[in-house]
């Protein structure tokens, strides 16, 4: 079933009294991480920070897993985490979101990168239909 914005947002609202809220990255996945030469992990990319339910940074990856086949990397969050954000009932509406800000992301750059235009165009239709493909990542 497509989804439009309205409609999702209006799905998001009626969530929100029941979902914990907190800081989140905003884009939390394993390619925001960098390794300090002492092995210590620095996490970054910080312009998605803001203040929304804690779940949300627990679907970055889910989303990857369905829409990129990276499932290794949401198995493993998930394990570690001790939490499958796709068993939550605000999976459906936080994974749109996501799927949202993954095919709205690039609309500046449609124009003059059509290799983008043709993996945004492939994006929006499966989102306008409520298809569960896979996407291609952008380049």
């Amino acid at each position: 079933m497509a989804h439009t914005g309205a409609k999702i947002e209006a799905d998001y609202r009626a969530l929100t009294p029941d979902l914990k809220m907190g800081l989140l990255h905003g884009d939390a996945y394993i390619g925001n991480l960098l390794r300090e030469r002492s092995g210590r992990f620095v996490l970054c990319d910080f312009d998605g920070t803001s203040i929304g339910p804690l779940a949300y940074d627990l679907v970055v990856a889910a989303v990857s897993a369905r829409r990129f086949g990276a499932t290794q990397d949401h198995e493993a969050l998930a394990a570690t985490y001790g939490l499958d954000v796709t068993a939550l009932s605000s999976w459906p509406t936080l994974s749109r979101i996501r799927e949202l800000v993954l095919v709205t992301s690039v609309i500046t750059d449609l124009r003059n990168r059509p290799g983008i235009a043709k993996v945004h165009a492939h994006r929006l239709s499966t989102l306008r239909s409520g298809a569960n493909e896979l996407w291609h990542r952008y380049k």
